[in-house]
């Protein structure tokens, strides 16, 4: 196996999109930050793209744009060993590690006793597909999209969704990531009676689709259908501008979110994980 790292984001495209493009849903994660890169190269000023052949078969793609996880794509075992031995020479390290199940527990397994790691921590999730949004009850209120006036209260909720997921994302860069995807038109909330009772956000495009995110009701909304409702409409508004499809990603220990989305209308595509090492 053939571990080939390229400098370029388009001739990492031209390379990994076709077979990314196979499972179009599994592979949402990858292909959303190859259009980053490719149309906002600010975003990510540090990656590392990687493919992964034998002779003349493509076995696997692999990312990382630190400080965020090392990410893979399904790939057959000798790949997944092939990656480990790369990874293990990156400056940075390898804070974490995401993708498809058996191929992360793999990767988990290899580098624990590789470089003697004793501390880990795992997030099972799972990534859904929508093509058609679901009517659901009706819901007091409406979509909004978020305006700079709405910055202060939106970075506080961007924290406590950090905070509620385990997310190893600082301040600043939660700073950032609300500023930019409000200058974009990329962050929503849901007005009861003219006030924020939810919030949204969507980014990382596919070929054909785009993955809805940073989806949090604080405490004392939830429970009232508020988040039902904003991703509704969001997904409906998203297809309504020329998306064949939605994804979202969840997490297999909140069973309510699993729950409301399938309620929408979003089917499951991808079981998935998610583990951090610890030093």
């Amino acid at each position: 196996m053939r571990v080939t790292t390229y400098a370029d984001p388009a001739a990492f495209a031209a390379v990994a999109v076709p077979r990314l493009m196979r499972d179009e849903a599994a592979n949402c994660l990858p292909l959303g930050i190859i259009d980053t890169l490719l149309n906002d190269p600010r975003r990510y000023p540090t990656f590392h793209l990687m493919t992964v052949d034998e002779g003349p078969e493509l076995q696997g793609v692999a990312w990382m744009t630190p400080p965020h996880p090392l990410g893979l794509s399904a790939m057959p075992s000798a790949a997944v060993v092939a990656l480990l031995q790369y990874a293990l020479t990156l400056r940075e390290g390898v804070p974490s590690v995401l993708g498809p199940k058996p191929v992360v527990d793999e990767f988990k397994a290899l580098w624990l006793s590789r470089t003697g790691c004793s501390r880990h921590s795992t997030r099972e999730q799972r990534i859904y597909r929508l093509d058609q949004v679901a009517p659901a009850p009706p819901v007091p209120g409406e979509l909004r999209v978020s305006t700079e006036e709405d910055l202060d209260w939106l970075t506080e909720w961007s924290h406590a969704f950090v905070t509620d997921c385990g997310l190893s994302d600082s301040p600043e860069a939660v700073r950032v990531a609300v500023l930019a995807s409000v200058r974009a038109g990329n962050r929503v909330f849901w007005a009861s009676e003219g006030l924020p009772v939810s919030m949204a956000g969507y980014g990382g495009r596919t070929p054909s689709g785009v993955r809805i995110n940073w989806v949090y009701t604080p405490p004392e909304q939830r429970r009232q259908g508020y988040a039902s409702a904003l991703v509704a409409a969001l997904s409906q508004k998203l297809l309504f501008e020329g998306r064949r499809f939605c994804f979202l990603y969840t997490d297999l220990a909140n069973p309510t979110s699993n729950s409301i989305y399938q309620r929408i209308g979003y089917k499951p595509a991808c079981d998935c994980a998610h583990h951090t090492f610890g030093s």
